[in-house]
């Protein structure tokens, strides 16, 4: 790694790390003056390190205002989760007959992994392993799309997840998330498609309807995703 590189890296992770400690939220601007003066790292590699956040979903460009951290709409993340359900569904019904002991050894690993680390609430580490236990099954697609599009569509609700999710107030015992890729993991096992496309619909919906954007109003009805 170049100096160039090692000093883009320091900057991007922290302000990675100040979005996920949720020290900067939504909408609010990030300075790449202020970044300078923090890190002791010339306005270049911040700048780099903010398209990189960008290029991650982290970070929108805005004409007169700079970078601020992304702050979508509801609509725009009912999207997300509707186009994460017609790709991963597909998935699964593609890869469940075929996937091979040593993807299932490796997905069961990120489960685990998830149940291990819960109570720390370590909510990137958590996310990233979340996210390789739904992109690690493109491996068996024969098809980068696949990989490609998830990696896409998971840039983009990682920032939901980290700003949203309401996971940290639930005990390993409450939660949904644990509790339903180990039915996933199952339908897997037993090479049950129509279970594995059912349970991965249901936790993509599931998980969609605990961010805390969704959770219904009084008298309002909830956002649903046909």
């Amino acid at each position: 790694m170049s100096a160039n590189e090692y000093l883009e890296e320091a900057a991007y992770q922290h302000i990675k790390n100040k979005i996920v400690r949720r020290e900067i939220f939504p909408g609010s601007r990030i300075l790449q003056e202020k970044i300078v003066q923090e890190t002791g790292i010339s306005r270049t590699p911040v700048y780099q390190a903010i398209l990189r956040l960008k290029h991650e979903g982290y970070v929108d460009l805005l004409p007169k205002r700079g970078a601020t951290v992304v702050n979508p709409t509801a609509k725009e993340i009912l999207d997300v989760f509707e186009f994460r359900i017609f790709i991963e569904t597909d998935l699964v019904r593609r890869v469940c007959p075929i996937i091979s002991d040593e993807c299932l050894d490796e997905i069961e690993y990120y489960a685990n992994e998830q149940e291990r680390l819960y109570t720390t609430h370590d909510i990137q580490t958590f996310n990233d392993l979340n996210r390789k236990f739904h992109t690690t099954l493109c491996k068996e697609s024969n098809n980068m799309y696949y990989e490609k599009f998830l990696q896409e569509l998971f840039n983009k609700t990682d920032i939901f997840l980290l700003f949203y999710d309401r996971y940290i107030m639930l005990s390993p015992e409450e939660s949904a998330t644990l509790r339903e890729h180990k039915q996933i993991m199952s339908a897997l096992r037993a090479r049950d498609t129509d279970a594995c496309v059912r349970y991965v619909r249901e936790h993509i919906e599931t998980t969609r309807k605990h961010l805390d954007i969704f959770m219904p109003m009084k008298n309002s009805p909830e956002p649903q995703i046909k």
